[in-house]
């Protein structure tokens, strides 16, 4: 009779195990698809403070793009969009031949390349000596569309425009705007690191795993987003449980 009825609960309890696991995956599936699949639309992501010059950058971008969506770098958007794209990331922000700004502290170049490694498309680093991220690190001009030097946000944001839509109404207009700052005619507005807030820039080499590591990332965080990842741990430690319950109930 004690047998009996141990098998009874032993099924019993593994059928409960298999049920509610059977209902977490009906449940989650949907939203795991609906926030691990890639997004068609085009990000501009602001790395810094939002002052003058990064405004002017975004406002000559967003008159050519108007489909185009602003995120904060680190902002919850940004997280769930920002590299799952299939267009091009623009990163806006302030840099010097040390790094660029991200959060009002220096970054160097070679640590802001472990998140343009993330995107899975070219991406476009809006900001001055944007071109030391391909001096400094494995990335090629193949990844990465920089600038040389010092560069003014809106001429910036007109020739990243050409370079997304192909229309030439953006490369008249950079090529008038050039004109009126060599003129001096408009004020010169340049997405250049003055004084960062804080970081050094001493150290720009890449860890020595970078290379090994990049393809590993860009799968991990761009093939499968957070939500997916999370949920594939999640049904692992699922059968982990069942498996561990169904243990404790046949020993039992």
């Amino acid at each position: 009779m004690g047998n009996n009825f141990g098998r009874i609960l032993t099924y019993k309890g593994t059928k409960i195990v298999l049920v509610l696991t059977m209902v977490m995956l009906m449940i989650t599936v949907p939203f795991v698809q609906a926030f691990s699949t890639f997004v068609p639309g085009i990000f501009a992501i602001h790395l810094d403070r939002e002052d003058k010059a990064i405004t002017s950058a975004s406002n000559a971008l967003q008159e050519h793009i108007p489909e185009l969506t602003i995120l904060e770098y680190g902002s919850f958007k940004y997280w769930l969009f920002a590299h799952r794209s299939v267009q091009p990331l623009i990163w806006i922000g302030h840099g010097n031949k040390g790094g660029i700004t991200i959060k009002n502290k220096l970054t160097p170049w070679g640590r802001f390349a472990n998140e343009v490694v993330l995107s899975s498309s070219i991406d476009i680093i809006l900001s001055c000596y944007s071109r030391e991220l391909i001096a400094q690190t494995s990335l090629t001009s193949s990844d990465v569309v920089t600038f040389k030097g010092v560069i003014d946000a809106t001429l910036g944001g007109l020739i990243t425009a050409w370079l997304l839509t192909g229309s030439d109404e953006p490369l008249l207009k950079a090529s008038a705007h050039y004109l009126s700052l060599y003129q001096g005619e408009e004020p010169y507005e340049p997405l250049f690191e003055f004084e960062p807030g804080g970081g050094s820039a001493s150290s720009i080499d890449l860890p020595p795993s970078y290379n090994g590591l990049r393809s590993l990332q860009s799968y991990v965080m761009c093939k499968m987003s957070g939500i997916e990842l999370a949920y594939h741990l999640l049904m692992l430690f699922v059968l982990v449980v069942q498996i561990l319950l169904a243990i404790y109930i046949s020993y039992n």
